[in-house]
């Protein structure tokens, strides 16, 4: 088959609505989210599954915004 498979297309296009109606109840349910800036360092230790984000909190070591 050439083109788009439409039964594929409609599952993505289905999928992608709920992720966005899931974001725009998200404030409302569970409060503002809170992000952490992690330095590139930082980012490579909670990747490579040396330390969890938590932990670098706990430690002080990062800050919520």
């Amino acid at each position: 088959m050439i083109g788009i498979d439409h039964r594929e297309q409609g599952r993505k296009e289905r999928a992608l609505a709920e992720y966005y109606r899931t974001l725009a109840r998200y404030p409302t349910e569970c409060g503002e989210p809170i992000t952490y800036q992690l330095s590139e360092e930082q980012l490579k230790q909670v990747l490579c599954g040396d330390v969890t984000v938590d932990e670098l909190i706990e430690r002080g070591e990062v800050s919520g915004s």
